[in-house]
């Protein structure tokens, strides 16, 4: 149990996934699901341990947003890292749906060919936020064109039955220059 400091506000998008499965009937107590992952999201969730718990390089805050498909995404910040590098972003919904993952593509002008991992996420019907590893650690002075390309549920989990399954199709596009590091 978390306990809030007087006079702090409850975050709106913990507990909204979890109401909303309520308002279905919480279809995922009625049934187990007997699902494996397979070697190579194991492999994905090894990486997805050590890029965070790497030493931070430099966090390069982005603050863009983009709106498509009633879907309104941020693009919140790079942090690069010495194993990769985690984008964050936030997705706000004109209507109602589960948004879950985001489907992500990364290239940058100097023709890296990039990794990219699915990492957490939190939020309700309305709004989602969440993080995405990318490897290789993007190059000083690359810029990177980052696209959300949709928002649904990932294919590496199954999902409890009577969960809408539809995902929204974007793109949503974005531009960022990595920097040169500051020299001391």
């Amino acid at each position: 149990m978390r306990v809030r400091h007087f006079g702090e506000e409850p975050n709106p998008i913990r507990g909204g996934l979890r109401r909303l499965l309520g308002r279905l009937g919480n279809p995922g107590r009625q049934r187990r699901l007997d699902w494996r992952p397979s070697p190579e999201v194991l492999a994905d969730w090894e990486t997805l341990r050590a890029i965070p718990q790497s030493p931070l390089i430099q966090v390069v805050g982005v603050g863009a947003t983009v709106v498509a498909a009633e879907l309104t995404v941020d693009l919140l910040a790079v942090e690069v890292r010495e194993q990769g590098a985690v984008i964050y972003w936030r997705a706000r919904s004109a209507r109602e749906a589960i948004l879950l993952s985001a489907d992500v593509s990364v290239v940058d002008d100097r023709g890296t060919s990039y990794h990219v991992i699915p990492g957490g996420g939190s939020g309700n019907a309305e709004a989602w936020e969440g993080q995405t590893h990318l490897l290789p650690v993007p190059p000083v002075g690359a810029r990177l064109t980052i696209t959300l390309t949709s928002f649904g549920p990932s294919d590496h989990m199954p999902l409890p039955m009577r969960v809408p399954t539809d995902r929204i199709f974007g793109p949503w596009l974005f531009e960022v220059q990595i920097p040169p590091l500051d020299s001391p």
